[in-house]
């Protein structure tokens, strides 16, 4: 499970088939998104901060719920931020 360098976020994982995106916190909590586009995903990627993106973006935009840890095994899909 690949990291994201972020103060809020630890992981991400985007399932294109279910338009589903996964979000591991620092705090250890995980959370499944429902319904986010692939592009959302992408500029959450690409921010200055996947945190303030996040909030500003995805929380109180798309139905979630809780996710149990991990999330899910690596695979392809699996999307790693790039350090800047």
């Amino acid at each position: 499970m690949p990291h994201i360098e972020s103060s809020a976020v630890n992981f991400v994982y985007y399932d294109e088939v279910a338009a589903e995106l996964h979000v591991v916190f620092t705090s250890g909590r995980a959370y499944v998104y429902y319904g986010v586009p692939r592009r959302v995903y992408d500029q959450m990627l690409a921010a200055p901060s996947a945190g303030v993106f996040f909030n500003a973006s995805i929380r109180d935009r798309y139905r979630y719920r809780r996710s149990s840890w991990p999330v899910r095994s690596p695979g392809p899909a699996w999307a790693r931020r790039q350090a800047r």
